[in-house]
C-alpha cells in the first residue's frame, strides 16, 4: 500500500495461484475449438434436427465434471481509493479497483 497524498491510497498486488487435481467442466466454447480445429471432443457436440446448436434444445454440447489435473493463474490488481472530507459530516470515498489475470 502507499499513500503519495492525504487521503489518497493506492495497492499493487501481484498473484499466482496453482490448482493441482483440479475436477471440473470443459466449457462449450472450448468444446467446440477443440472439435473444430483438434478433432477431439467432437463425440461431446450433438446438433439438432436442422445442424445447428441452438435452433432447438436437442442442439448442445454435453460437459461433464472431469479430471482436468491442474492449472496455473496469475494476475495484477490495481487499487486506488481517495477519500474528501465533508465538513464533519465524515468524508466522501472514491475506490477504483482493477482485476486483472
Amino acid at each position: 500500500m502507499f499513500t503519495p497524498v492525504k487521503n489518497l491510497t493506492g495497492t499493487v498486488d501481484w498473484w499466482m495461484i496453482k490448482v493441482k487435481d483440479a475436477i471440473s467442466n470443459i466449457p462449450p466454447a472450448t468444446l467446440l475449438n477443440k472439435c473444430i480445429f483438434d478433432n477431439l471432443y467432437c463425440n461431446l457436440i450433438q446438433r439438432d434436427l436442422q445442424q445447428t446448436l441452438w435452433l432447438f434444445p436437442a442442439g448442445k454440447c454435453i460437459s461433464f465434471n472431469d479430471n482436468l489435473g491442474g492449472f496455473d493463474t496469475r494476475g495484477l490488481d490495481l487499487g486506488v481509493n481517495y477519500a474528501v472530507p465533508m465538513a464533519g459530516l465524515g468524508s466522501l470515498g472514491f475506490s477504483f479497483l482493477e482485476l486483472g489475470s
